[in-house]
Formats: structure tokens, C-alpha cells, sequence
């Protein structure tokens, strides 16, 4: 028995080389998405949303840095767009609009507008409401009063 197990372990299949698989798929940032204007210039969305996206977006929930919510815009947007936007101080409440349209729009192309993303912005996470829950079961059913 433990030589036919000595053999098993000899026929080991070949190491599977993740850095050729990522090479051959070319995982770097690619800005070659959805083409917009802003602060004078043009620039791209990435044409998939990146895994980082996902990540950040939890920590960013759960925090109140300032670096968070810059790595999730790296994530998303050019580098030299983010440096843009922290040069000009943009607020909070664009950077929301900024992400809500980006994010969107690098799922879907052409899926928000600017408009809409700044009406869902402010129906949403405007200042002075509560933020909504974001989770549940909208599908549960009423208490019952007894009346009919």
C-alpha cells in the first residue's frame, strides 16, 4: 500500500504559473474604457472594474481616511485625475457623484449620467439625512393589524 502511495506523490502535476497566466492576461490598470471630459482634458475609464474596487469599497465604509478613499480612486480613476481632483480640494459630496457616475459607467458604459448620479447622491448620502440601510429584506412581510 505505501508503495503504490509513493507513486501518486511521484506524479505530481506541473506548478501552476499564475505569473505567466497574469502576464498573458495583462493585469496592469488599462484606461481604455469610456472616454470622458474633465478639468479641461480627456480621459478614459478602465473598460473592467478592478478587484481593488470591491475591496475599497468596504474599507472605505468602515473609514474615515482620507488615503482610503484616495486608493479606492486610484482603483478607478487616472492617477493624474485623482491628483487633480485633491489639487482642487473637490469635497466629499463630488468625490460621491465622481464614484457613483465612474463605477456605473466602467460596469455599463453609458449607464448614468451626470444628472442621475448626482440625484442619487444627494436622495442617498446627502447632508444632514441618515444614511439608509443598505441591507434586508425588502421582501418580508407586514405585521398583520388585524384589521381588513
Amino acid at each position: 500500500m505505501s508503495e503504490l502511495h509513493d507513486q501518486e506523490h511521484d506524479e505530481r502535476p506541473d506548478t501552476a504559473d499564475w505569473d505567466a497566466f497574469w502576464a498573458e492576461e495583462r493585469i496592469e490598470p488599462r484606461h481604455d474604457g469610456m472616454p470622458f471630459r474633465m478639468f479641461g482634458r480627456e480621459w478614459r475609464l478602465p473598460s473592467r472594474l478592478p478587484a481593488l474596487i470591491q475591496v475599497q469599497m468596504h474599507r472605505v465604509r468602515e473609514s474615515a481616511d482620507p488615503e482610503d478613499i484616495q486608493s479606492l480612486l486610484g482603483a478607478l480613476l487616472p492617477s493624474g485625475l485623482v491628483d487633480e481632483l485633491i489639487r482642487r480640494n473637490v469635497d466629499d459630496r463630488h468625490m460621491g457623484i465622481v464614484l457613483a457616475w465612474a463605477i456605473a459607467n466602467t460596469s455599463v458604459p453609458g449607464s448614468m449620467s451626470l444628472e442621475r448620479a448626482r440625484r442619487l447622491y444627494d436622495e442617498q448620502d446627502g447632508p444632514g439625512k441618515a444614511p439608509r440601510p443598505r441591507s434586508g429584506n425588502r421582501n418580508r412581510k407586514r405585521k398583520s393589524s388585524g384589521r381588513r
